[in-house]
């Protein structure tokens, strides 16, 4: 499997680039539902993937979503489908689910909520912001905590073997992700290779670009690997990261892994941005 600029570009332009079961306006759709002529109910997703096919969920894919191409369903046969379903969706919690290249991605809540007429950080938004600019290590603990939380409960995360983090700009003396990504590997006993990788240049500011910017301008920069990359070769990683924004760094990231060898790669971030379109122009 091979990641390009132009996945990445089509991936962008599917309908429905996330989902939540808490959190979003769209969130009481997305969970198990009653509907006429289906007694136990239905779940109704707009994309499915690897972290679905080991839940209770036995998902199909949708032939009437005319929206949303890769839409995915479930009648439920009796009332214990629907009450295990249920279950499941509750342990996702403020868990979001992406919809991007790699072979699974999620956050485990949004940066923001709206209330009434504000927005508001979530808990776990406060957290990152709190770890991230004041470098505080309760919430690095806490927030490491929870996604390796994720990691032991949810397949396929909870079958990888490695554990490594987005790389660091040069020079940079605090990295959130790369500090996550030791204190997660610590807990479910993972090598972290983050060590293992840098960015042979100075990675570019990818703040103020567009989206179909930040791709070509990450392609300049060719990672800097020791001899023992070979230790990839069939590898399953979870790539850590601390904000998903456009997600174009971490299926670029992704897509070198993959070419040095990696079989699979699962994005597992703190915090989902609010908005989708970021820096569209």
């Amino acid at each position: 499997m091979a990641i390009t600029k132009e996945d990445v570009e089509r991936a962008r332009e599917y309908p429905a680039r996330r989902f939540a079961f808490r959190g979003d306006k769209n969130s009481e759709k997305r969970k198990p539902k009653h509907l006429q002529g289906y007694p136990h109910g239905i779940i109704q997703l707009p994309f499915g993937g690897e972290i679905f096919r080991e839940s209770p969920l036995n998902l199909q894919h949708s032939q009437t979503d005319r929206l949303h191409s890769e839409g995915v369903w479930q009648h439920f046969q009796s009332a214990e489908e629907r009450s295990n379903a249920d279950e499941w969706c509750d342990q996702c919690g403020d868990m979001v689910f992406l919809y991007d290249c790699l072979d699974a991605s999620v956050a485990l809540g949004y940066t923001f909520q709206r209330e009434e007429d504000r927005r508001t950080r979530t808990e776990t938004g406060s957290l990152e912001h709190s770890a991230k600019h004041r470098r505080c290590s309760n919430s690095i603990d806490q927030i490491a905590a929870h996604m390796a939380d994720v990691v032991t409960n949810f397949q396929p995360y909870n079958q990888a073997e490695l554990i490594c983090s987005v790389p660091a700009r040069r020079g940079k003396d605090f990295h959130l992700p790369a500090e996550l990504a030791v204190m997660i590997a610590v807990r479910v006993k993972l090598p972290d290779i983050t060590a293992d990788f840098s960015f042979a240049e100075d990675k570019p500011s990818l703040k103020d670009l567009k989206v179909d910017e930040k791709w070509d301008a990450l392609a300049g920069v060719e990672f800097l690997t020791p001899d023992n990359t070979a230790t990839l070769q069939g590898k399953s990683i979870i790539l850590v990261d601390d904000k998903y924004q456009s997600g174009i760094t971490l299926q670029f990231v992704a897509s070198r892994l993959l070419e040095k060898g990696a079989s699979k790669v699962f994005g597992l971030c703190a915090v989902k941005t609010w908005r989708d379109d970021d820096n569209t122009s």
